[in-house]
């Protein structure tokens, strides 16, 4: 049975809206239109790839010549067909029928509401409460949950400078610190987060010292671990660039600050075996972060949030396995330089590639 990937790097946004019928913004669109044939690097040999232009054919067969591609066109052909995209929506199950898919081969519609249900924001108060037991005391202080700006209010009096997160969003978007309590357009933001979705989640702001995460792959009804990832975000807390290293430089990474990280990960494994597998076939990846608690010893968030898809992550470990070894980062063409080794098609036409920034 041919196994299809497809790149939809706006999956967050579409679970957000919950609807068949979301619109990508535009820069959500050019993402999905420009770095359209990433996910051929999370394919095995003789796995396809989905691109609506044939023509990529050429690059494929140059840059990544183990996977094939397939159009849409062709989809109609297929009488079985195992489809993995960045992340499920009930968005994407409808584009996916609308390019010639057959909807016996997608998940049905009760699967795709269990998935977004799961990757509301509200599964990390339960993962740090299973976490919590597993280690016999708290790794730290845990999200809270609110539903009315009062709540809101007193979250950020008891907690200055803390993140509030809408249930629904992904890679840094969705995402407010209150580091200015007095300005309006802070309020005005969670009021309408709150309208729009019904609940906020809030954390702490940490003393930050490394951002990390778990990778893994679920299927019948068990976790299985992939790797790790070491990454880093901006000021707002979106992706800027993750490294692609063999897995064991990764952990002697993340241990160097913090030793216990096995444990963590066998943790982290059991509480996903009870929250998340039975529920769930597919990638995820559990993003952490390493902080400075009052004592200046080193603390784990052993969950800021579980990302229910493929991550950069993902590539950066199918890549290192490929030999590669640097940073990769979604960049504007322009910006390219000779140490960037392109991993979408670069034309006249784009503006966004994605690219490794070899190590030295």
């Amino acid at each position: 049975m041919p196994k299809i990937h497809y790149f939809n790097p706006d999956n967050d946004l579409a679970l957000a809206s919950g609807g068949e019928h979301y619109t990508p913004t535009p820069r959500a669109a050019r993402m999905r239109r420009d770095l359209r044939l990433l996910s051929a690097w999370l394919a095995d040999e003789g796995e396809f790839v989905l691109a609506e232009d044939s023509a990529d054919r050429q690059w494929l067969e140059r840059r990544v010549p183990h996977v094939k591609l397939i159009t849409p066109g062709q989809l109609r052909l297929i009488d079985q067909a195992t489809y993995c995209p960045w992340g499920w929506s009930k968005a994407l199950k409808n584009r996916l029928i609308r390019l010639g898919a057959n909807a016996d081969h997608l998940p049905n519609d009760e699967q795709i509401a269990e998935i977004r249900q799961l990757s509301h924001r509200r599964l990390t108060l339960r993962f740090h409460q299973l976490m919590t037991q597993l280690h016999g005391a708290r790794y730290c202080q845990s999200p809270e949950e609110l539903f009315t700006l009062v709540q809101a209010r007193q979250f950020a009096r008891k907690y200055p400078g803390c993140y509030f997160k809408q249930p629904w969003s992904g890679s840094g978007r969705g995402i407010y610190r209150a580091l200015d309590t007095s300005q309006d357009r802070l309020w005005q933001w969670v009021d309408g987060a709150l309208r729009r979705q019904g609940t906020l989640m809030a954390e702490p702001n940490f003393d930050h010292l490394m951002d990390c995460a778990t990778e893994w792959n679920c299927a019948d009804g068990k976790a299985s671990f992939a790797g790790f990832s070491v990454f880093q975000t901006d000021r707002h807390s979106q992706f800027v660039s993750t490294r692609v290293a063999p897995v064991e430089v990764l952990r002697d990474i993340i241990a160097l600050r913090y030793p216990d990280i096995e444990t963590v990960v066998k943790n982290q494994q059991h509480v996903l075996n009870q929250l998340v597998a039975p529920r769930y076939d597919g990638p995820l990846g559990v993003d952490m972060l390493l902080f400075l608690d009052r004592q200046n010893k080193v603390g784990i968030n052993p969950c800021i949030e579980v990302n229910l898809r493929y991550t950069m992550g993902h590539v950066a470990l199918h890549l290192a396995e490929r030999g590669l070894r640097g940073d990769l980062s979604v960049i504007p063409i322009e910006k390219l330089t000779s140490a960037d080794v392109p991993l979408t098609p670069v034309t006249e036409s784009t503006e966004l590639t994605v690219v490794v920034t070899q190590s030295n």
